[in-house]
């Protein structure tokens, strides 16, 4: 964010998100992971109990996951406007 000019980017952010900066950085982690394991692994659980099946996805995590993704992506394009 620095190279485009957002300085402080983290700490702008986690302030819109009403979060530390730390936590901030951790928020969207989880979805960009079951991101990559979709289109990686084709979300298939790596557990021999559960013979690697696909991993259930319920209509209230897939909103879940869109508001909270939503949500980051908002606050983000907000201080990258604010900063340029």
């Amino acid at each position: 964010m620095k190279l485009i000019g957002v300085g402080d980017f983290w700490m702008r952010l986690a302030q819109e998100l009403g979060m530390t900066p730390a936590k901030a950085k951790r928020f969207i982690m989880p979805y960009v992971r079951r991101r990559h394991l979709i289109v990686h692994r084709g979300d298939l659980g790596t557990a021999k109990k559960t013979k690697h099946q696909v991993r259930k996805i319920t209509r209230e995590f897939a909103e879940r996951c869109m508001e909270d993704i939503d949500r980051f992506v908002h606050c983000a394009e907000a201080e990258i406007a604010d900063s340029l």
